[in-house]
């Protein structure tokens, strides 16, 4: 899945060039990897001992985010100089245009967050490899936990399908947010609601010291956090919570006054894992794109099901809370007659 979102990705992040090609999308994979190895080797050892071993074992990850680094450069050098040489506020909006026949436009997005005097080519080419390492596990481990619902019920299988064929113009699905797939939409949040990527979200440190309405003064530089775990379990949200319902927001749409509300992307007291107000992810409705286009290519293409005897894949922790897939855990797929796909 890894794989799949990496190569997905990558022409809409850095361009078809560097986008397709190989040493990237390995480098790309292999970075979060690396870091999960690191996370685990340093949460082993004792504490006294992690700042020493953090030096040996980040350093593979080290070495990846510098050759990424190497291979970024001529494309983020020439994406800063065609910023830079806009002459006014009229040429750097037209920049920022995203049009279905060029690159999305992420540098000049990037560069458009930054003072004149912040912006360089090294701090874009950092920003990339950020937005890479960001979207790559996350859209994976959704795809992954999406894909371990799907493949225990057919018959959900067969009633996405069909939502595809509708909407499907000329065996292809429309260049838009596709927010025609809505029951698809509805499968993804219902996913990202009974298996959140971390127990914890929205991350603050504080920049003075708190007194909260409950419980004690905390001094300026404490981190809170958000309880992701108890938000989608509460039954005082969700009818039946601890049930994986797939069309819970879809049939929520059709009630009067739900109609732009309870999508895979919204932002929401109730969904905290995509961040909330400026701080929200910029990305969330490139990683839905992304999620939808390769979700509907693996159900029109492919018949899957577990091995004999097989289980179905389940949710792991890494030691700093967020999701790890079960990395033993396996699906069977098999590419399907022509006569039963999309074109």
């Amino acid at each position: 899945m890894q794989s799949i979102v990496a190569r997905t990705n990558a022409a809409g992040l850095v361009g078809p060039e560097l986008g397709t090609d190989i040493r990237w999308i390995k480098a790309v994979q292999a970075f979060p990897m690396a870091i999960l190895l690191g996370i685990t080797f340093s949460s082993m050892a004792p504490r006294l001992f992690r700042p020493l071993i953090n030096l040996i074992v980040f350093i593979p990850a080290w070495c990846i985010y510098w050759y990424m680094r190497l291979l970024l450069r001529s494309m983020t050098r020439q994406e800063f100089r065609d910023y830079e040489r806009a002459s006014d506020v009229e040429a750097k909006t037209k920049l920022l245009e995203a049009t279905p026949d060029k690159k999305f436009p992420i540098t000049a997005w990037i560069m458009s967050r930054y003072k004149s005097h912040e912006r360089s080519p090294e701090q874009i080419a950092h920003d990339f490899i950020v937005a890479s390492f960001e979207s790559t596990p996350s859209t994976a481990g959704t795809i992954y936990f999406v894909m371990a619902e799907l493949v225990t019920r057919p018959e959900l299988v067969e009633e996405l399908r069909e939502e595809i064929l509708s909407v499907s113009v000329d065996g292809r699905l429309p260049q838009t947010q596709l927010n025609e797939l809505e029951k698809l939409d509805s499968v993804l949040r219902e996913c990202s609601r009974t298996n959140p990527f971390g127990h914890m979200a929205l991350f603050r440190m504080l920049r003075q010291p708190v007194k909260l309405s409950l419980g004690p003064e905390l001094p300026s530089g404490s981190v809170i956090c958000v309880d992701v775990h108890q938000i989608p379990i509460s039954e005082s949200l969700w009818d039946r919570p601890e049930a994986f319902d797939p069309m819970r927001f879809y049939n929520l749409r059709r009630k009067p006054g739900n109609e732009s509300r309870y999508h895979f992307t919204s932002l929401s007291s109730d969904t905290p894992g995509w961040g909330d107000g400026p701080q929200a992810c910029p990305g969330r409705t490139f990683a839905a794109s992304t999620l939808k286009i390769t979700l509907a290519h693996l159900i029109m293409n492919y018949d899957f099901q577990l091995p004999f005897g097989g289980r179905k894949p389940k949710r792991d922790s890494m030691p700093n809370g967020s999701m790890k897939p079960d990395m033993m855990a396996q699906i069977m797929f098999r590419e399907r007659e022509q006569t039963n796909r999309s074109t």
